[in-house]
């Protein structure tokens, strides 16, 4: 038994946000946010309360999780900034959509235009992160930074003007900078006269990396802890666990302030970063089970699976394994938190995956001859009586044979563990048809046909019914939305893990009423054994079909691929 999240299965809201199932919710005071929803765009006015879909390039998404924060560039409207030489404001289409006064242009061949906002850090401020959403018009350089009077933190972005980029720098000095001054130059040397445009000017004191912007409609410029909480039984049932955890640390191993939490019961049992040797601390009762130091960048993803089990413990960070002796199980309070704790997150991440398997399911399985273990868990006050551990081993030894009868029949009845019979009974149940006598492929079929019982018909759907069939030998793939009523699903390798028929049709079933699917592949059949046409009399190709005129090939050939 588990629950999860996959946020790749999860269908965006059109206001930018996701549904998550009941077990888990999104608690945050604050309204108004925003999150970068693609490489050049940005999604603003989210309420309180809302689960944030974020993503870089509008393809991997994730469900947005920040710490507490404030925008010290609490003056957004350049309009009313003060200006070196006179340089030309003008409006245009902003990150989030908004037509705004965003673009300077300098026309002085001589003096460097500017605008500048003065004494936006008084009375100082120290390390910082200075961030910005930047456009180019032209091959010229977009460049603001902090001053007071010297260059504390600077960007010059010099890009493609086509769209929109976010753009940061830090300054990590600590001399404290004196009533501080924010600048926007479009250019470097006066006698480049050009046009860049800007939004979403911010400066975070004390952090290393850049945040979603704090300002928009947010008058207050300030944003109020995520916390992510689950009910504390779906993560552990019995006071041990299970969690597989995959997010994007949106900073570097080396560039957190304090430790974080990853996975929090309580103070006492938690997952957390430790900052001060990049280490992963599993901590239970005050025993601490610790990963090797870890190294990643800026939203590099992480797969985590961390265990506390009567078999013992276990952290895996991206297949690396670190192991520790079982202690006893914890009492599991009402909520869990992910990605931070009770009082929220401590850092900015985006969460991919969160899968929790309960552990008595599994364990109790395991243990099934190891008594003694079973014994270990006694509570306190019984722990370590030796005649009653006996007593209790002897009744155990002669009710092993009906639970594991018990537990067999219940285990061959989940789709993970199914075969033959049982598992033709559970595609009768969500309707799919055994057409296969390979177990391991019918099991990916009835996968899919629950994802298409669940389908909503959008792309997401459909990308992740044709991820779940090519699942077998992992044959890559693509979408394009040809309107106006056709898709057309692309398998850039070739096809092995179903029959092209099969794909084709439960893929159509995931796809909307009306809507035409097409599905171009490449079969692993061998060239002499393709179909083809003969060109001339005789046996004129290498392979079997056609030919247009008499004495032409005659064998049966086969489809090998369609085209467009």
């Amino acid at each position: 038994m588990k629950v999860s999240l996959d946020t790749t299965g999860l269908t965006v809201q059109s206001d930018g946000t996701f549904d998550l199932p009941l077990w888990l919710r999104i608690k945050c005071s604050s309204d108004e946010r925003c999150s970068q929803n693609a490489a050049a765009t940005v999604v603003s006015g989210f309420g309180a309360d809302t689960a944030r879909m974020f993503s870089r390039d509008g393809v991997t998404r994730g469900l947005l999780l920040e710490p507490p924060g404030k925008n010290l560039a609490t003056e957004q409207d350049i309009t009313t900034w003060g200006a070196t030489g006179t340089p030309i404001l003008s409006d245009a289409g902003s990150p989030n959509g908004d037509l705004e006064t965003v673009s300077i242009e300098d026309d002085d061949a001589v003096l460097s235009e500017d605008l500048h906002d003065t004494n936006r850090f008084s009375p100082t401020i120290g390390p910082h992160v200075l961030s910005a959403w930047l456009q180019n018009i032209g091959a010229f350089q977009a460049r603001i930074d902090v001053r007071a009077p010297g260059v504390f933190s600077q960007i010059n972005f010099t890009g493609p003007d086509a769209a929109w980029h976010h753009e940061d720098a830090t300054y990590g000095g600590a001399v404290s900078v004196v009533a501080g001054t924010i600048v926007t130059t479009p250019r470097t040397v006066g006698a480049e006269m050009g046009i860049a445009r800007y939004w979403g000017m911010q400066v975070e004191a004390d952090r290393a990396y850049p945040t979603s912007f704090m300002g928009a409609d947010n008058a207050t410029f300030i944003r109020q802890p995520d916390r992510l909480q689950a009910i504390g039984a779906a993560l552990s049932s019995d006071g041990f666990f299970r969690v597989s955890l995959k997010y994007r640390p949106h900073y570097a191993q080396n560039e957190t302030a304090v430790d974080h939490n990853l996975l929090w019961f309580d103070d006492g049992t938690r997952l957390f970063f430790r900052q001060v040797d990049q280490k992963l601390v599993l901590r239970i009762f005050g025993d601490d089970l610790t990963s090797a130091a870890l190294v990643f960048a800026r939203h590099a993803e992480l797969l985590i699976v961390v265990e506390h089990t009567a078999a013992g413990r276990r952290i895996v960070v991206n297949g690396i394994e670190t192991t520790a002796t079982a202690l006893p199980a914890f009492s599991v309070s009402s909520f869990a938190y992910v990605l931070g704790s009770s009082s929220g997150s401590e850092e900015g991440a985006d969460l991919l995956l969160l899968d929790a398997q309960q552990t008595w399911w599994p364990d109790l399985i395991a243990q099934q001859d190891d008594h003694a273990g079973r014994v270990s868990r006694f509570i306190e006050q019984w722990r370590n009586k030796e005649d009653l551990g006996k007593l209790a081993q002897i009744y155990l030894r002669q009710c092993q044979d009906l639970e594991d009868a018990f537990f067999e029949i219940i285990l061959k009845r989940c789709l993970d563990d199914a075969e033959g019979v049982q598992l033709t009974t559970i595609g009768n149940i969500v309707q799919q048809n055994r057409t296969t006598s390979d177990d391991g492929r019918f099991r990916s079929m009835i996968r899919a046909r629950i994802a298409i019982n669940l389908s909503h018909s959008t792309a997401e759907d459909i990308i992740k019914v044709g991820r779940i069939l090519l699942q077998e030998y992992g044959e890559v793939f693509k979408l394009r939305d040809e309107p106006p009523a056709q898709l057309r699903v692309t398998v850039i390798d070739p096809l092995q893990s179903i029959d092209p028929d099969l794909l084709q049709t439960l893929l159509n079933e995931a796809d909307a009423g009306g809507v035409r699917l097409l599905l171009n592949y490449t079969s692993t059949v061998k060239t002499s054994d393709k179909f083809t046409f003969s060109d001339s009399a005789g046996s004129a190709t290498t392979g079997k079909g056609f030919g247009d005129s008499s004495g032409g090939t005659t064998d049966i050939g086969y489809l090998a691929s369609v085209e467009e």
